[in-house]
């Protein structure tokens, strides 16, 4: 007679959330989107700052898992590549009129089309940095300096650029 065991329960840590959130096509505010997945996945954060770098940190941490997602729905570099190339040159039709009237149109370069294209494909490739990196001291604090050792010399060269690192 088998024994059946109690089925662990399973924890869903703050990181799983974020993946989850970055890679749902269906949430646009959090798709792709590092900080408005670290939103989602309920980070605490005192600033859009905060929630910038907390984004990118998760990002790095799972990169090999968003590649390995990517490429599971059919976004390998080349078929990526090939899809950019397509839609890269991507063309519209713009209607000209006059009192309602057509009067001319034109085939142009779709632009928007194009830089939204761009944006996408660095956005997947994780080629944006955050705006901003924020750094801390010790607990958040302000980083601390210590300046009491220095003599005069040594501060005057610092302030007028001549110091020597050596």
């Amino acid at each position: 007679m088998k024994v059946k065991r109690p089925r662990r329960k399973q924890t869903i840590t703050k990181l799983d959330l974020w993946f989850n959130a970055y890679t749902n096509p269906a949430n646009e505010k959090t798709f792709l989107n590092k900080t408005g997945a670290a939103k989602a996945a309920r980070y605490k954060a005192s600033s859009e700052n905060a929630f910038n770098v907390i984004g990118y940190q998760n990002f790095i941490k799972l990169q090999n898992k968003i590649a390995k997602w990517a490429k599971d729905i059919c976004l390998s570099d080349a078929r990526l590549q090939i899809k950019l190339n397509d839609l890269l040159d991507a063309k519209e039709t713009k209607f000209f009129q006059k009192d309602g009237i057509i009067t001319d149109r034109a085939n142009v370069e779709a632009l928007e089309t194009q830089r939204r294209t761009l944006d996408m494909a660095f956005k997947l490739r994780g080629s944006y940095a955050p705006d901003r990196l924020e750094h801390t001291g010790k607990d958040g604090g302000p980083i601390r300096t210590e300046i009491n050792d220095l003599t005069d010399e040594e501060l005057l060269a610092i302030a007028s650029g001549k110091r020597n690192n050596a």
